[in-house]
């Protein structure tokens, strides 16, 4: 019988690790995707912004009040 157990508390404590780590990696992929959609985010107003600057050049430029060389 002690063979057994032994075999069991092993088993039983390789899932525990392996259940730890699940934990800890499901919380990397959480902060990942997080960090993604932040970072999506951000890239949509910087695409905005650049926009923006571009048609503000735009007008200035052919309102005729600069000439460009």
């Amino acid at each position: 019988m002690a063979p057994t157990f032994i075999i069991q508390t092993r088993i039983r404590e390789a899932k525990e690790e392996l259940t730890a780590e699940i934990r800890i990696n499901t919380e990397r992929v959480n902060q990942l995707t997080v960090l993604l959609r932040e970072r999506q985010q951000y890239e949509q107003e910087l695409d905005a912004r650049q926009k923006n600057v571009v048609s503000v050049n735009n007008r200035y430029y052919s309102s005729g009040k600069v000439k460009l060389c």
